[in-house]
């Protein structure tokens, strides 16, 4: 259920049909809308490297980006937890536990932030050695990598904020944070890289410190915000006595979020294997590889969004002792996922070259991504409606099933089939190992749903 920035009530996933329709859907746009801009913000970031600083600058962040996804993943997967603990809270309507929550949530990710930005810091030049990293973009590569550690912890407290306030119910607030952080980087980058406004130079450091700084500044608004309205969030007195290290909720936490670390962990590894398969068929191919994975990525928003809504929602549910409701939040969610998705596919069918002209002019990397995605993107579907299933048993605090039958699916079946097709297809394999991955998780996911899940007993809290 969609909440306000102000107001924290005893939620309660709406009876009627077409009222949850409507809340599911509310939330849905804002998320969807969250994770294309945010896409769009690496975008341009990438794209002002590149063109005002040169090619070098441009390898130098590219080199280090698969290393920083890796190092964050656990993050990512701790907040997935608590925004599971929140919306059972919420629905609950217990505010003195949806502080506690957030409390202890930005406690373990700030410690381990500082933690991981410290130890980044340290070793960031012997890492770009260690993974081959070429040597005229070394000394560039070390300072962009230094400069976006220094930056991790405060981005990291951000978008816990932003993350656990969807638990609410609530994606609109996040989604204007998202617009003035965004909007912030596109002055700032380049204002650090041409030095305007009597700014220092900071060459391939702007990107980073241009994050810091919107990130700094976001992040005393969204608070500032949330103080005039009276959110549970706040910084007030009830809210700073909450911010400490629960031991009980740090088990609760820890048992959604590290699943879901090392789900994104190994996602983001199986893609260090795809890409050096595909390697292998020539700089064309790798160019390709590259642009779909940027149009991917937009496709694969509202999946995101739709699978994030149907654990909100779900959490929500059970706080309320809605057990009951379970099965509509995941229908509405499947339709949804495949309505949204249906309807981006569609379009990217359609306008296809437009889109791929946007990344490169030179035919051979654009055609070789027009026909990868003409081969994967209506497997894309089968991703959403798998992910809305598996977010609506992570509501529940039911992880480990449909974390291993993702993994396993990428590592048992997409990357072994990638590699024996491709000996047979050529590079066609690599693209259908995709969607065979695909149908093997959501038949997977559905089984463990429809025959074992939906008959377990849902209200206990995790």
């Amino acid at each position: 259920m969609r909440t306000t920035a102000g107001t924290i009530s005893n939620a309660v996933v709406p009876r009627d049909e077409s009222a949850l329709w409507r809340a599911m859907l509310q939330f849905l746009v804002p998320q969807t809308l969250g994770v294309a801009l945010q896409l769009i913000s690496n975008t341009v970031t990438i794209a002002y490297l590149g063109r005002l600083i040169g090619a070098p600058a441009l390898a130098a962040a590219s080199t280090f980006f698969p290393i920083f996804f890796l190092l964050t993943s656990f993050l990512l997967g701790l907040f997935s937890g608590g925004v599971v603990l929140v919306g059972q809270a919420h629905g609950a309507g217990d505010t003195a536990g949806v502080r506690a929550v957030v409390g202890t949530t930005l406690c373990i990710g700030g410690t381990l932030s500082v933690g991981v930005a410290a130890a980044g810091y340290a070793t960031a030049a012997d890492i770009l050695v260690l993974i081959g990293s070429p040597p005229d973009i070394l000394v560039m590569a070390t300072g962009y990598s230094q400069a976006t550690f220094i930056a991790l912890p405060l981005l990291v407290i951000l978008f816990a904020y932003l993350v656990l306030l969807r638990g609410t119910g609530d994606a609109l607030t996040p989604l204007w944070a998202m617009i003035l952080w965004i909007a912030l980087g596109f002055v700032l980058t380049p204002a650090l890289i041409q030095g305007w406004f009597g700014l220092p130079r900071m060459g391939v450091r702007s990107a980073p410190y241009g994050n810091l700084a919107a990130s700094g500044v976001t992040l005393a608004a969204l608070l500032l915000w949330l103080k005039r309205c009276g959110h549970p969030f706040a910084p007030d007195r009830a809210f700073v006595a909450a911010l400490r290290f629960d031991a009980t909720i740090a088990v609760r936490l820890l048992g959604i979020g590290i699943p879901a670390g090392v789900q994104v962990a190994l996602v983001a590894l199986s893609e260090v294997v795809v890409v050096s398969l595909v390697n292998t068929f020539g700089s064309d191919a790798t160019a390709a590889y590259g642009i779909f994975n940027q149009v991917i990525s937009y496709v694969q928003a509202p999946a995101r969004a739709a699978a994030v809504a149907a654990s909100v929602f779900g959490a929500q549910a059970i706080g309320a002792r809605q057990s009951d409701r379970l099965g509509a939040v995941a229908r509405i969610g499947v339709l949804l996922a495949i309505m949204a998705g249906a309807l981006v596919i569609g379009a990217v069918y359609l306008f296809s070259g437009n889109i791929l002209s946007v990344f490169t002019g030179v035919p051979g990397p654009r055609s070789i991504a027009h026909h990868a995605l003409v081969v994967t993107l209506w497997s894309h579907l089968l991703v959403g409606v798998a992910g809305v299933l598996a977010g609506v048993m992570r509501s529940s605090g039911d992880v480990l099933v449909p974390t291993a039958v993702s993994v396993a699916a990428i590592w048992a079946i997409q990357l072994p089939a990638a590699y024996v097709l491709s000996r047979r297809l050529g590079l066609d394999g690599v693209w259908v190992g995709y969607a065979v991955a695909f149908v093997v998780t959501l038949v997977a996911q559905a089984a463990y749903y429809l025959l074992i899940w939906r008959y377990r007993t849902h209200w206990q809290l995790v």
